[in-house]
């Protein structure tokens, strides 16, 4: 469900997008990874539903797109929804197929470039891109298109790569690799890096200038300095308390 206008409105919270543009091809099934690529990955936007909901600011709406790319094509699994709507409609995903990335860009660039989605004074959007392979279709034109052309270019762009998989391709995603490029050496740690991203865009959202980030001096080193995840991070038991949660 886009948040329109009139949403708004009636909202003085200034938002602050996410989008999520998520590689779930046949290689991120679970059978692709010993421990479950697209199990752990689903884990990983559960955990951070929870964080997000403890660490939110009063001034400040979370907001979430999420683009796929698995199959013949991308598709947009969620246009910009609040945090409140994104957790409680929330579905698993499955992996299957081929990797259309220029695909996903594309989509992704669309709600991006959308002005009527999002209030003029939302923040700076924060992208994550994660993926595990390399694209099965044209995606040149669409990787140059979303990081030098119109805003997306002034996102904050991110990119998980699994097991170093498609590293010469998704650092064109960024422009600093070493500020904003994570290598998860295997599936579960997409789960350390979505902790250590929804605890800094929460971080951030409470400061005098959101937009403006703390810097990051080696993204691979900040996510494993940071505590041991707990456990139960991102098992269902934390979006059924989102769900059954008035928050």
């Amino acid at each position: 469900m886009a948040i329109s206008m009139e949403d708004v409105s009636n909202n003085q919270r200034r938002q602050m997008p996410v989008i999520l543009i998520l590689d779930t091809s046949g290689s991120m099934s679970d059978e692709g990874y010993g421990n479950g690529g697209i199990t752990q990955l689903n884990r990983s936007i559960r955990g951070m539903l929870s964080d997000f909901k403890h660490l939110r600011a009063a001034s400040v709406e979370f907001c979430f797109a999420v683009v796929t790319f698995g199959g013949d094509s991308a598709r947009i699994y969620q246009d910009y929804t609040p945090l409140e709507t994104f957790a409680q409609n929330w579905k698993n995903m499955s992996a299957n197929g081929m990797t259309p990335l220029g695909d996903a860009l594309d989509k992704a660039k669309q709600i991006i470039e959308d002005k009527t989605k999002l209030s003029p004074r939302s923040y700076r959007p924060t992208v994550i891109l994660i993926s595990d392979g390399y694209p099965t279709d044209d995606w040149e034109n669409s990787m140059d298109n979303f990081t030098k052309d119109g805003r997306t270019a002034k996102c904050d762009r991110f990119v998980v790569t699994v097991a170093g998989e498609a590293t010469d391709v998704l650092q064109k995603f960024v422009d600093n690799p070493k500020t904003h490029m994570f290598n998860a050496e295997n599936a579960s740690d997409i789960l350390e890096f979505m902790r250590f991203m929804s605890s800094s865009i929460a971080q951030s959202s409470t400061s005098n200038n959101p937009n403006k980030k703390e810097p990051i001096k080696d993204l691979q080193e900040a996510v494993a300095e940071q505590e041991a995840i707990d456990e139960d991070w991102g098992e269902d038991v934390i979006l059924d308390d989102i769900m059954n949660e008035d928050i």
